[in-house]
Parts: structure tokens; sequence; C-alpha cells
């Protein structure tokens, strides 16, 4: 390639260089792009011209590169020729001066936030990815001032990029004038509508203080709200703050891209790896055990927070209305259980998850809030629940220790996906359907089983009535379990081939896709759900217990949340009963017995305690249970078993199976000797 020798152009001849440019450039299939683009343009009342670097260099015209060294090399010049081209373009075509909208999309140069603000980066144009923590109130700004002397002189001053807004000129234009008072003529001088924004790191969120100030106008003004993912384009500047030495990098914007929640691409290969996943034997299972598998046990829990990280569609009701498709969870008990571990893997291991410990938490941090920008402007800052809307989950560590005066506005967001604020001349509403994962201690050293939820915890019922599922774990030491435990921490937890867990990078793009499915409820479902709500209603103490028609939504929601991991347009019957067995085992774990005395869990239960307590003191595997059910007793017995729990060796691994085998490792009167095999004894005379 030959070199191209560079040249020394004047301002008018880069002006008529870059002209040259936009009138020649041909994109890939062999069209004018820019001509198109401003004859498309120029019909509107501001027309937006969106000029692409990378076209300086893949274009086959030299100018192209010329146009693209002085771009990196003199930023400053490289814009003020650009905007005097596509003016002087605009006014051939349309006969006069019309004001245009100049943006400049992604340039090669891109930078982290950090980057951004380094001495390296002022004049440049630069590419910064983030997220927006907040904005501004909107502003006038000059961009061309006429002043006007004692003698009503005319002294015009352009305003560049950095500069300050309160400029005065020190001289009359008129060259016999001696005045040196101005008053600026606001009719006579131009003027563009501008706000600022700053944005964090969106990959080192939670560790970073790090904010980067961009300055918006004109029609970028409105693009954005406090929580989108962006690219930002723009040039590197200066500005020092308010009576102080101190100078901070900020932006000046020419462009705004939104990015995806989760900027994953998702291939047909991947497609079709998720769709043959869900015809894995045992697909649930592993579903499940890929939730913090480094922990033992727990699998009601880890079921739940699954369902919590695929979210349920949002659901149209009858009234018109609209019933949330986020799950709010609380991890509550003991300390030491691992509550917090479970909530940590969740937050390292998935996009738009966000810690914060509850203990000075403040509506600043968790919904919205009034701030000062670097400017001493006030500012509208967005928390946690706004910034991680969509498909993320916030994690509130200690929440019973969270300040009364949050509450009120907690409520609120975790329900209807909404945080608003009316203080200091600021009125918002703005989305923050973000999930709630909360875990806490009880309020006194140790959990109380003769104490109710509220008062453990010492939270409202109001506030608690918000959650899906409580979950309550408590420290229950014995010798085997603390061995388990400590196998775990030293040499990890041991999956059985068939339930080899997924990987976290592989169920982050598998969540992404279910996301698409929209699963409807059919009319049997529905009344399913509608018989399961009515029963757990009927129970003596459902009230006392606080077994409302929030328990109906749950209910639903888990059932869509189902529905979507198996990638289905309609939910089936299965995907309800799923939901009814969770949420039976979590207010069981409560201490909630809802279950009639001749369900199967309980029925099965009962048998594999008589078969257990049978056998001899060096114990019974649990293989040879599940022979005794399908071979002794009378043939009422086995015949109910079948019915039960089906008759093939292969339903020791279906749901059915497993919901009693979870009850058996939870049961007090149950000693599990091992667990490969698992070998069971009984303990003692008393069952329950």
């Amino acid at each position: 390639m030959a070199t191209i020798e560079k040249r020394t152009y004047t301002d008018s001849g880069l002006c008529d260089l870059i002209k040259d440019f936009l009138s020649h450039f041909k994109d890939v299939d062999g069209n004018y792009k820019y001509v198109n683009a401003i004859d498309q343009a120029i019909q509107y009342t501001i027309p937006t011209v969106i000029i692409s670097p990378k076209d300086f260099l893949e274009s086959e015209l030299e100018s192209g590169i010329e146009i693209n060294d002085l771009m990196y090399s003199n930023c400053k010049r490289f814009l003020t020729a650009l905007n005097r081209a596509v003016e002087e373009i605009f006014q051939t075509k349309a006969g006069k001066k019309i004001p245009i909208d100049i943006q400049i999309d992604s340039v090669s140069d891109e930078s982290s936030v950090i980057q951004a603000l380094s001495k390296k980066q002022i004049g440049k144009l630069t590419t910064v990815k983030g997220m927006i923590v907040y904005k501004s109130d909107i502003f006038n700004k000059c961009k061309k001032a006429v002043y006007k002397c004692d003698d009503f002189h005319p002294t015009i001053i352009e305003f560049c990029i950095g500069d300050s807004e309160n400029k005065l000129p020190l001289i009359c234009d008129n060259a016999n004038c001696k005045n040196r008072n101005f008053v600026i003529d606001a009719e006579s001088s131009e003027w563009e509508t501008y706000r600022n924004i700053a944005i964090k790191s969106d990959e080192d969120f939670s560790f970073s203080n790090d904010e980067l100030t961009i300055s918006l106008s004109g029609q970028l003004t409105e693009a954005v709200e406090a929580g989108d993912r962006i690219f930002v384009t723009g040039v590197v500047y200066v500005k020092n703050k308010p009576k102080s030495n101190i100078f901070k990098n900020e932006v000046h914007c020419l462009y705004i891209r939104k990015l995806d929640d989760i900027d994953l691409n998702i291939t047909s290969d991947d497609e079709e790896v998720f769709r043959n996943m869900i015809c894995e034997t045992d697909f649930y299972q592993k579903m499940i055990n890929s939730i913090a598998p480094q922990i033992l046990g727990y699998e009601e829990i880890k079921e739940s927070l699954l369902l919590q990280l695929i979210r349920s569609p949002t659901r149209l009701k009858p009234d018109n209305t609209t019933s949330r498709g986020w799950f709010n969870i609380g991890l509550w008990g003991d300390a030491g259980v691992a509550k917090t571990a479970m909530a940590e893997h969740i937050n390292a291991n998935y996009p738009k998850t966000q810690i914060i410990s509850s203990r000075g938490a403040t509506d600043v941090g968790l919904t919205l809030g009034i701030d000062k920008d670097s400017s001493g402007n006030s500012v509208l800052r967005a928390g946690a629940f706004v910034l991680n809307r969509g498909h993320g989950i916030v994690i509130l560590d200690e929440f019973p220790r969270l300040n009364p005066e949050v509450v009120d506005g907690i409520m609120t967001t975790i329900e209807s996906g909404f945080a608003s604020i009316a203080k200091a001349g600021f009125q918002a509403n703005q989305r923050a359907d973000s999930s709630l994962l909360a875990t806490g201690n009880a309020y006194g050293e140790d959990w109380n089983d003769g104490m109710n939820l509220k008062d453990n915890l010492n939270v409202s019922t109001p506030l608690l009535s918000r959650f899906d599922y409580h979950w309550i774990i408590k420290d229950v030491s014995t010798k085997q379990r603390d061995s388990d435990i400590a196998d775990a921490i030293m040499f990890g937890v041991e999956h059985d081939e068939s339930f080899k867990p997924y990987s976290s990078s592989l169920l982050v793009k598998y969540f992404k896709f279910v996301r698409q499915f929209e699963p409807e409820l059919t009319d049997e479902v529905a009344q399913h759900l509608k018989s399961s709500y009515v029963q757990l209603r009927s129970h003596d103490k459902a009230k006392e217990n606080g077994i409302s028609p929030r328990h109906l939504n749950t209910l639903i929601r888990t059932t869509l949340a189902i529905s979507r991991l198996y990638q289905r347009k309609y939910a089936v019957v299965e995907d309800a009963e799923n939901a009814i067995s969770l949420m039976k085992k979590n207010l069981d774990q409560r201490g909630i017995s809802v279950s009639e005395a001749d369900t199967y869990t309980v029925r099965q239960f009962n048998r594999c305690i008589d078969i257990i307590k049978e056998a001899s003191s060096m114990g019974i595997a649990l293989d040879d249970v599940f022979d005794k059910l399908q071979t002794s007793g009378s043939k009422e017995q086995i015949d109910q078993c079948v019915l039960d729990l089906g008759k093939e060796k292969e339903v020791r691994n279906n749901k059915k199976w497993r919901n009693v085998v979870s009850k058996l490792r939870r049961s007090m009167v149950i000693n599990i000797i091992s667990e490969k095999p698992m070998i069971l004894s009984f303990k003692h005379e008393k069952r329950f």
C-alpha cells in the first residue's frame, strides 16, 4: 500500500475535505450513505446525522485516512470542521441555515470509566461503557452568546466544549468602542438544552466509587434513564469543582447507545443446546443442583433461588392490573448456616446483582434520592432497585436491621416495581422491578421456634407479607451432618454424575434465552392452582400463619417461572404440581403443616418410618426402603404406593419420591448413618 502524504489544511480546506468525503462515501451495498442520510434527515425540524468513524478507515477514499488521523490528533479542530461541513451541506440543500444534531457513534479508542478519568484522555474522543447512576434536571446552555455594550454594539462569543458558561467579552467587537460593560442579549443568542448524567462501570459496580460525569445536549437529554447500561461516545475535557482548584474529567456526549440488560451473544448453536437440555433426564434437579453447588443440601431453597433468577412473565389480571413477575425471598435463621454464602454465590455468578448491608442503608442507596453533582447542582440519584431493574436482584444483608425510615419506600417498591420521589423540586416515578433476596439472623441470639416469624425478626407483618418465600435455616447439629459439612468445606460437594450441575456461565445464557418465553395459564392449570389455594386457606390456622391471597399469586408466579424454565408456551399441570410442592415445603419448613394426612408424601413418609423402625440398629439402605414400600405390607398399601410413586425403578429419581426423601432427611426421628449409599436408622419412639 502506498504511503499517503500528510497534508496541511486550512480550516476551510479541512471543511471541504470532510464535505467531499461525506458526498462520495459508499457503504458495502454501493449506496451513498451520508448523501441518503442527509436527504432523509432534512425533512425533520431538527435533523440528526450520525457519523461512523469506522467509515473513515474502511473507505477507499484517501481523505478518510486523513480525517481519521485528525480526529484523534486534534479532536477539537476535527469537530469544528465536521460541524461546519454538515451545516454547509444542509444549507445548500435546504436553501437556509437550520439547526442540526450531529452525533458520532463508537470509536475504536474505547476506555473504561477509570481510564476516562485519567489525564491522558483529556481532549480525546473516546467511547465509554457504564451504568447511569444519576441524572440532573434539564437546563439551558448557551452555544453562541451575543453581548451588547452600553452603546448596543453586538459582540459574539461562541462556546466550545468545556468552556465556562460565564465567559464575558473583554473588549467590544466595534473597534472604535471603548465600553467595557456588557449585557447578554438572550433573544439573539443561541441556546440548547442540556443535563448531566453520571456513569459507573457495571463490571465492578458494587466495589467502585468512581463516577464519570457526562453532559448531554439537545435530543440526547431525553435518550436515557437512570439504571440504563450505555455506550457513550464523546470528548473528554476537564472541569473544576465550584470554588475549588480541583479539576475532574467529564465527557461531552456526542452519541449514546443503550445496551441490553445482559450483553450476551446467543448463537444458533447455543439455542440448539438449550432446546436439548430440557430433554435431559433429571433436568430440573440438575438445575437446582447448579445453584450454589458448593453448599451442601438446602434443595428447596436453591429451587426458589433458581426461579428467582428466571422470573415469571408479568401477568395481566382480569381487572387490567398487572401481577409482578419477580420473586422476593427471605433467608432467615441462626448465624453460620450458609445464608450469606448462598446470596454471595448469586452475586458472584449472575449479572445485575448487588449486595448491600441493611445497616445504614438509605433511600438514596436503595430507591431514589437527591444528591449533588460535580457542579453543585441537585441531581436525582438512582438506588439499587432502580439500577438493577429488569432481571436484577438486590441482596439486602442483615435485613432486620433496615432503618425504619426506609421501610415504607421498600414496601412499595418490592411489590409495585416502581420507586417514587417528590422532593426538592424533583418528581419522579422510575421503574425499579428488581427482585429482593434478603438475609438476616434472629433478632435474639438464636431462632426461637416458640415465636412467630415477625417476632423472631422484629420486622413488621406488612413488610414480611411482600415476600413470596420465607426460608428458616437453623443450626441443627448431628454427628453425620457435621461430618458432611466438614467434608464439603474441605473437599467440595460431590454430585452424582447424572445430577452434575451446569456451569454458571451456561446458566447466564440459558436464563436470558428462556426469558423470551411468555407462558400462559390454561383453564386446567388455573383450576388446579385454585383448588390447592382453597385447600391452603381451609387450614385451621391459615389466617394466623399469614396464608392470604398473596400465596395464590406466588403459586401462579412459581408455576409460570417453571414453565418458562422448560421453554413452554402454556403451563402444564406438572408445573403447577411442582409449584404447589415448593409452597407446601416452604410452609412445612416454617412449622406450618398444611398437608392433608392422606397425601402421598405424608402417607409414604409414614410407611418409610415404620420400615426404618423395624430395621436393625445398623440401619437400612434407602434403596431397600423403596423396595419394601413396593413389596411388603397389605395389598392396599402396595397398590397405593404404586399409585402414589409409580412402579418403575427410575421413579426413585422423580419429584414425588424426592419429596418423601426430603421429608425423611428433615425428620427428627431419623439418623442418616451415611450418604453414599444412604443408610437410615430410627432414633427414638417419638416421631414428631
